[in-house]
């Protein structure tokens, strides 16, 4: 069978039909983060016209080279934001919402960001829908919250960040717009300082205390494999709905302990305590948490997520839709680390 060019390319549409492919629009909030500034640098690379929604306080965290519209964060700010932008590109687009706060020392932040944002975002984006491709809500697998035994997989977050979230969930799932609502589990990548914070954690410690004495069961998805599926999730038309995002496994804690022991070349002891205690504690160190002379893991939304034992889910029907086969942590961490010892 003879060999045809890539109708997709737009070096052949240009030179086989006269006419260059338009570039798809993408409007994306969250640009300055962990996963926002992957995402936007991919979409950038990818030939996608990007442009950023931001706040006028991270204006400079921001690329440069992309098209940014500004707003306060007040309904009207963003309202006057998405109709500058929608008017400027006066074209179909897809909206990716990835902004929000993870950890806050103010519950009401959670709520603020996570939930208001979103719907202030939504109700500006309304008078616009008919040129709205779809609305892509980068959500958490907190918002399930972790499973429990001999339960059904139901919505019961047990965090303010799962709350806040799942609230944002279903004020889109009430909206008239096209949606897609990706649950994603703990991502970890170049530039996380999180899983950096981890790392550092077990090569410098001995020991390694856990909250509860039960097996732990964990997901992860590696940030590169998380973008290919948001955007090629993004264009799938028949892609609507709620999906569960991680790399198609699940691992136990210890499991997960060990790969990094041996990534590092190092072993720790594990110490398991009651979770009430680690509970307590929390509540007590909170005060230095809060002033950020101890690290955001041991705040009390954390430790009380941490403290749950299941936090599986299932990927498989997105895995299935996009066609994307992600790594796993075995060899997902030990790269992570090479990378980052010598970058």
């Amino acid at each position: 069978m003879k060999n045809t060019p890539d109708s997709h390319n737009w070096i052949y549409n240009f030179y086989y039909t006269g006419v260059q492919k338009e570039k798809i629009n993408v409007l994306i909030t969250g640009a300055s983060g962990f996963i926002g500034t992957h995402l936007t640098s991919l979409l950038f690379q990818k030939n996608y016209k990007v442009y950023i929604i931001g706040r006028t306080s991270s204006a400079s965290k921001y690329n440069p080279s992309i098209t940014t519209f500004y707003h306060d964060f007040t309904p009207t700010g963003i309202n006057h934001c998405i109709n500058t932008a929608v008017n400027t590109i006066n074209s179909p687009f897809y909206f990716i919402h990835n902004a929000g706060v993870k950890f806050s020392v103010n519950p009401d932040d959670y709520y603020r960001v996570n939930y208001e944002y979103t719907r202030n975002l939504i109700e500006a984006l309304k008078p616009h829908q008919n040129l709205v491709k779809k609305f892509i809500l980068i959500s958490s697998l907190s918002a399930r919250g972790p499973l429990k035994k001999n339960s059904l997989n139901t919505d019961n977050p047990i965090s303010h960040y799962g709350k806040s979230k799942l609230m944002a969930e279903n004020f889109c799932r009430k909206s008239n717009l096209p949606h897609l609502i990706l649950r994603i589990t703990a991502v970890y990548g170049e530039g996380d300082p999180d899983f950096l914070f981890l790392f550092n954690l077990i090569k410098k410690n001995k020991f390694i205390i856990v909250p509860g004495f039960e097996k732990k069961y964990l997901t992860f998805i590696h940030v590169n494999d998380l973008l290919k599926i948001i955007t090629k999730a993004m264009e799938e038309p028949h892609l609507t709905g709620t999906y569960y995002i991680s790399d198609g496994h699940i691992y136990e804690f210890d499991d997960f302990i060990k790969t990094i022991e041996n990534a590092l070349g190092v072993r720790r002891i594990i110490i398991k305590i009651p979770s009430a205690l680690a509970l307590i504690l929390s509540k007590l160190l909170s005060p230095f948490v809060n002033i950020k002379l101890l690290p955001s893991y041991l705040a009390y939304d954390r430790v009380r997520e941490f403290s749950s034992d299941d936090w599986s889910c299932d990927s498989l029907p997105v895995l299935k839709a996009t066609g994307i086969h992600p790594t796993d942590i075995y060899n997902g961490l030990p790269l992570l680390l090479y990378n980052t010892i010598n970058s």
